[in-house]
C-alpha cells in the first residue's frame, strides 16, 4: 500500500459535517456513479432534527428490515424516514419513502460501545413497508450469508461498496448521488496499526484501491463480495477516516460474526429495543433539551447552506472551512482582558483549524492532546489577538516543529481522560510578555490544587461563533462565565465514565464552550490579586445553546505530568516523521 497517511480520528458517527451541524455526509470518494436499479438494496436513512436532515446508509436484508450501525440511531435525532430504489436523493426518482420510524423499531446491540466502536451494529424494523415493495425493479434483498457463507476466508477478497455524496475530498458539497467502487479486504494487523482500540474479530479491515474509498458519513454501507456465484453481505461500514481520497484502509463490522445475532432480533427471540428511556428523558427535559448531539472530534468543519429551501438539499452541501470555534452567547474580549489566551491555527484537508491554549511558562502553552494529533500539520501559535486569523496580534511563531509538541501519553482519543497536551514555543522572543498584552496564567499551587471546586465560578474564553445556527463563523475572542457542577451530572447527560481528571460544567444560565474551543482556558478568581487556571476545554457538546453541560480536563490532576514535561525529566514528543516512518514500514511489511 502507497502513500497511506496515518490519521487517527473518533468514530462515533464523526464526520465533521455531523459535529458542527448534526449533518452525516456521506460519500463513496473517487467512486462511479450507479444506475438506477444497480443497488437495490441500498437503503438512505434521513434523519432529521428541527432545522436540518442527516444521511446514513442502509442495507435491505429481509421484509422490513434493514441493517445498519448502531451510532447512525444513537444520535438524537428526532425523526428518522427510509427511502428505497433512489440513485439520487434530491432530484431523482424513488421507489418509496416510509412514514417517521419509531424509535422502538430501532434494534441496537446490546453490547454496543461507541467509545471502542464495539458491536457497532443495529437493526431498523419498517413497519409500514408494503408487502409488494420488491416487485419494484429498483428494490430487491441482499443475499444474507448462510451458514456456509459465513465460514469463507475473507482476507484477498475483492469486495464493492457504494454510498451517497462526495466523489474526492477536494469538493465542498454533496449531491445526494450514490456512487460505488471496489476495495480488497486485507488482516485485521493493517487496522490496528492505526487504531487506537482494538480491532478484532467483529471487524474487517478494507484497503481502497487506487484511493477510491467509503468516507466520513458513508456510516452503515453495505460491503458485498461474490460467493458462490452470489452478492453476498459481508461489512457494514463502521470506522471511516476523515480523509477519503489517500487510501486509508477502513473498518467495517464484520456480518458473519453478528450473523446469529441480526437472524434471533428479526426472528424476535432476542429483540433488544433502544428507544427514549424514562430516565433519558427526565434529564432532557430537565435540562430543556430537545436532543443530544454528542461530539468528541472537537474540530469541527464548517456547514454552508444553499438559498434552496429544500431542507435535504440545504443540508446535504457542506462547506470547506474547517473548524467552529465558539463561545456561545458569550460577550466580546477586548485587548489584554485575557493576556495568556493563545489561538493555535494549523491546516488540515480543505482549510485552516484553531483551537485556544493558555501560556502557562515562557515558550510552554498548553492546550488539549486532541488539538495537536498528527492528522493536523503546519502549527502556529498567536499572541495577544482578538482574531485567530486575519486580526492583528502581538507575535506568531514560526510553524512548530513536531518534536515541540507534547501530549499526554495515556491520551487515547475514543476516550475522555488525559486530553491534554504542552507546545513549546521555542522561538517566542523572551521580551514578549512585557508586552500588557501577553502574560501568564498562573497555575494551582499546592493548596489550590486540593480545592473543592464545584459551586465555583469559571471563567471561558475561545475564538468563534455566538449561536448555533449562523452559516459563517466568526474566530474573535469571545467568553463567558458558568458555574462547575459535579461530574455526575455530565455522566447522566453523554453516558460516560468521568474520573478526577475532569470537571464538569453548567451552562443553562451563561454561555457554553463549543467545537474548536477546545484546549482554551477556563480560570477562577481566588482572590482579588490571583487567578488560577482549572481547566482546559476537552469535550463540548455539538449544539451549543440549549444547555448542555461542557466537560474539561481538569488542570490540577495534571500539575505532575505538566512540570515533569517541562521540566524535561519525562518529555513525551511527539515526532510525527519517525513515528509514520515507522508506521509506514510495518505497513508495508505486513502486505
Amino acid at each position: 500500500m502507497k502513500n497511506i497517511l496515518i490519521i487517527l480520528s473518533f468514530i462515533a458517527v464523526a464526520s465533521c459535517e455531523l459535529l458542527t451541524d448534526g449533518n452525516i455526509t456521506p460519500f463513496v470518494s473517487n467512486g462511479t456513479k450507479a444506475d438506477l436499479g444497480e443497488f437495490p438494496y441500498h437503503v438512505a436513512i434521513v434523519m432529521f432534527t428541527e432545522d436540518n436532515a442527516s444521511i446514513c446508509s442502509g442495507t435491505f436484508i429481509k421484509h422490513k428490515w434493514v441493517l445498519t450501525t448502531a451510532a447512525c440511531l444513537n444520535y438524537g435525532f428526532v425523526n428518522y424516514t427510509l427511502r428505497f430504489g433512489s440513485v439520487d436523493l434530491i432530484k431523482g426518482e424513488k421507489a418509496w419513502e416510509s412514514g417517521v420510524i419509531q424509535k422502538s423499531n430501532f434494534k441496537i446491540h446490546p453490547d454496543y460501545d461507541r467509545y471502542t466502536n464495539v458491536n457497532n451494529i443495529a437493526l431498523i424494523y419498517v413497519e409500514d413497508m408494503p408487502a409488494n415493495l420488491t416487485d419494484h425493479k429498483n428494490v430487491g434483498f441482499i443475499d444474507f450469508p448462510s451458514e456456509s457463507d459465513a465460514k469463507t476466508n475473507l482476507t484477498g477478497k475483492i469486495a464493492v461498496i457504494s454510498g451517497y455524496g462526495l466523489i474526492n475530498d477536494t469538493v465542498d458539497y454533496t449531491e445526494g448521488v450514490l456512487y460505488h467502487t471496489i476495495t480488497e479486504i486485507t488482516s485485521n494487523d493493517v487496522c490496528q496499526i492505526i487504531q487506537t482500540y482494538n480491532v478484532t474479530e467483529h471487524d474487517l479491515c478494507a484497503l481502497p484501491i487506487d484511493n477510491k474509498s467509503v468516507c466520513r458519513g458513508d456510516y452503515g454501507s453495505a460491503m458485498t463480495v461474490e460467493i458462490s456465484s452470489k452478492n453476498v453481505l459481508v461489512g457494514i461500514a463502521t470506522a471511516i477516516p476523515k480523509f477519503c481520497s489517500v487510501g486509508i484502509p477502513v473498518i467495517y463490522e464484520n456480518v458473519f460474526y453478528h450473523r446469529e445475532w441480526i437472524l434471533h432480533t428479526m426472528n424476535g427471540s432476542s429483540v433488544v429495543s433502544v428507544g427514549f428511556s424514562f430516565a433519558a428523558l427526565m434529564i432532557m427535559m430537565k435540562m430543556k433539551k430537545i436532543f443530544i448531539i454528542f461530539n468528541l472530534l472537537v474540530i469541527a468543519c464548517h456547514g454552508q447552506q444553499s438559498e434552496d429551501t429544500n431542507i435535504l438539499e440545504r443540508e446535504m452541501k457542506v462547506g470547506d472551512q474547517n473548524i467552529v470555534p465558539t463561545i456561545t452567547n458569550g460577550s466580546r474580549a477586548i485587548l489584554g482582558q485575557f493576556p495568556y489566551q493563545v489561538a493555535i491555527t494549523m491546516n488540515m484537508a480543505g482549510g485552516q483549524a484553531v483551537c485556544g491554549g493558555s501560556l502557562i511558562k515562557h515558550k510552554w502553552v498548553l492546550t488539549s492532546a486532541h488539538c495537536i494529533r498528527n492528522i493536523y500539520t503546519n502549527f502556529r501559535v498567536t499572541f495577544a489577538t482578538l482574531n485567530a486569523f486575519t486580526g492583528s496580534h502581538e507575535w506568531r511563531s514560526d510553524i512548530i516543529p513536531r518534536g515541540n509538541l507534547h501530549i499526554h501519553p495515556e491520551f487515547n482519543i475514543t476516550l475522555i481522560p488525559n486530553n491534554i497536551g504542552l507546545i513549546y514555543v521555542s522561538d517566542m522572543p523572551e521580551t514578549l510578555t512585557n508586552s500588557p498584552n501577553v502574560g501568564f496564567v498562573e497555575m494551582p499551587n499546592d493548596a489550590e490544587a486540593n480545592l473543592n471546586l464545584i459551586g465555583r465560578t469559571g471563567t471561558t474564553s475561545g475564538y468563534g461563533r455566538t449561536i448555533d445556527n449562523v452559516n459563517l463563523w466568526d474566530p474573535i475572542l469571545h467568553y463567558t462565565t458558568h458555574d462547575i457542577i459535579a461530574n455526575n451530572v455530565c455522566e447522566s447527560v453523554y453516558n460516560v465514565n468521568l474520573s478526577n481528571r475532569n470537571l464538569c460544567v453548567d451552562t443553562t444560565t451563561g454561555g457554553s464552550p463549543c467545537a474548536s474551543d477546545a484546549g482554551g482556558p477556563m480560570t477562577i478568581q481566588i482572590n482579588p490579586e490571583r487567578r488560577i487556571l482549572v481547566g482546559i476545554v476537552g469535550i463540548t457538546p455539538s449544539f451549543c445553546t440549549i444547555g448542555n453541560p461542557g466537560i474539561y480536563e481538569s488542570v490540577a490532576a495534571h500539575r505532575d505530568w505538566i512540570e515533569r514535561t517541562i521540566n524535561g525529566s519525562s518529555m513525551i514528543g511527539v515526532s510525527f516523521a519517525i513515528v509514520a516512518a515507522a508506521i509506514m514500514m510495518t505497513i508495508k511489511n505486513s502486505l
